[in-house]
């Protein structure tokens, strides 16, 4: 019984915002762009700090992760030099 009680403390607030949701669209037909502006400008970046705030960090075990991004990414920009014919120069 604890594990259905858990459960649905969790997927009954979902059902109370989708079942809000639908009732506004279908009596008011809002503009989905600013809800997606506001979900996407807003909300994602807010979700993906919270996700990566509550967790601890150590450089240490994340060593080989930021080692092989910085060679790929260094290495494709020296790799491309030569068939871009430019000279890698700051415009101003």
């Amino acid at each position: 019984m604890d594990l259905i009680a858990r459960i649905a403390d969790v997927i009954i607030p979902v059902f109370l915002i989708v079942a809000v949701g639908y009732g506004y669209a279908r009596r008011q037909a809002p503009d989905m762009g600013t809800f997606n502006r506001i979900a996407l400008d807003v909300l994602a970046p807010v979700l993906v700090y919270s996700a990566l705030a509550s967790r601890d960090f150590v450089m240490a075990e994340h060593l080989t992760l930021l080692v092989g991004g910085a060679v790929i990414i260094l290495g494709g920009g020296v790799l491309v030099r030569p068939i871009s014919g430019r000279r890698w120069r700051c415009s101003r």
